[in-house]
């Protein structure tokens, strides 16, 4: 639990009983609020983002199924997600858009799906044309709907903007995960971009590969045209940085720019050690988890959940908190600035990582955040 603008302690908020009952008219008050933001561009029954909105709600003011009918649904129609000889995956693991009655099904084969609602009849599939193979088989956790487009997470570690109506693939941003500086492990692509309404800002990052080739996690900001504005690192370079945990690194036009880093962990010298770099090569690190991103249009703030640090059950090569492993960051969308971060479990030794739902909550003159490991 944090204040948006800053990091609080939650075990001190919350003894007192009237934070008690102020959570509970929170909770209450939130959707309310929420809703009556969003359902200014979706229509009450649409899904358009990983977890229904830019907050993460992971709710629907639609009213024709409730608590007191769901019971009665029956299976109107099922179809079989295509398997293909030359696919990379299989299945789908990310939930579904519902946008005009059109649900949108991101597979792992990789390809996007989209559905006729009323009859299950498949009506397009986009199948990306990927620039490099990836180490490991697709693990798409999402996509979201912005402007008639899909925003689709490409397995090569590219950003596709699919046209929704058509399937047609309209613009690409590309080799995101090329010449990262300090980098020198491997990354996989998992989590959903998100769009800043407001500035038009695409906000993405890719996870770190997972056992001992992880690279270096990031964070970035890109323009619609495709250039990047901003790209802050979760994680020192390789071969360790020794004040890494006394400020953040953010680099803005080909400059690398440094700011105070605030949060609820004391700093440590040499948290990362040297990364395990051998060869040429790190054996630790962290990137972005897989949930849903938050997005605050209206202050232009992003809080994005980091991973675990790398790798699970051996933590050889990074002997401190890891910071900012298992984290949420609020970021600057202009500027790519942390703003503050709040690491929710240091040294994280057994995968907990940060990677479920981080949702945001604007009530009473108050903005929350609420996120678990």
């Amino acid at each position: 639990l944090a204040m948006c603008g800053e990091i609080i302690n939650a075990r001190a908020l919350l003894y007192p009983l009237f934070m008690v009952l102020f959570l509970k008219m929170a909770a209450a008050v939130l959707m309310a609020l929420v809703l009556s933001y969003y359902n200014a561009y979706v229509g009450d029954g649409d899904w358009p983002n990983m977890n229904h909105d830019p907050y993460g709600t992971n709710y629907s003011p639609q009213q024709k199924i409730t608590k007191d009918n769901v019971n009665r649904l029956d299976v109107v129609w099922s179809i079989e997600i295509p398997r293909f000889m030359d696919g990379l995956g299989y299945g789908v693991i990310g939930p579904p858009l519902v946008i005009d009655g059109v649900v949108y099904l991101a597979t792992n084969t990789p390809s996007i799906l989209a559905v006729d609602a009323s009859n299950g009849r498949i009506l397009w599939e986009y199948r990306p044309r990927l620039q490099k193979i990836p180490l490991t088989p697709p693990h798409i956790h999402g996509i979201n709907y912005y402007n008639g487009f899909i925003l689709y997470p490409s397995p090569d570690c590219s950003i596709k903007l699919v046209d929704a109506s058509t399937g047609t693939e309209k613009a690409s941003i590309d080799s995101i995960c090329d010449n990262v500086p300090g980098n020198a492990g491997d990354y996989s692509v998992e989590a959903a971009p998100v769009m800043d309404v407001e500035r038009n800002i695409i906000v993405w990052g890719p996870s770190a590969a997972g056992g001992t080739a992880s690279g270096r996690g990031f964070v970035a900001g890109f323009s619609l045209n495709g250039t990047m504005l901003w790209r802050l690192f979760i994680t020192p370079p390789a071969g360790g940085d020794q004040l890494w945990d006394f400020r953040y690194v953010v680099e803005r036009g080909g400059r690398f720019f440094e700011g105070r880093a605030k949060g609820n962990v004391e700093p440590m010298l040499g948290d990362w050690g040297d990364l395990g770099l051998r060869d040429g090569r790190t054996r630790a690190g962290a990137g972005l988890s897989f949930g849903h991103i938050s997005v605050d249009s209206e202050s232009g703030v992003a809080y994005v959940s980091t991973s675990n640090p790398k790798p699970d059950w051996n933590a050889t090569y990074r002997p401190g908190p890891n910071l900012y492993s298992s984290s949420v960051i609020a970021i600057n969308i202009t500027t790519g600035d942390m703003l503050w971060f709040y690491q929710v479990v240091s040294h994280d030794f057994y995968d907990h990582d940060c990677a479920w739902n981080t949702v945001l909550a604007k009530t009473l003159n108050i903005c929350l955040l609420y996120t678990s490991d």
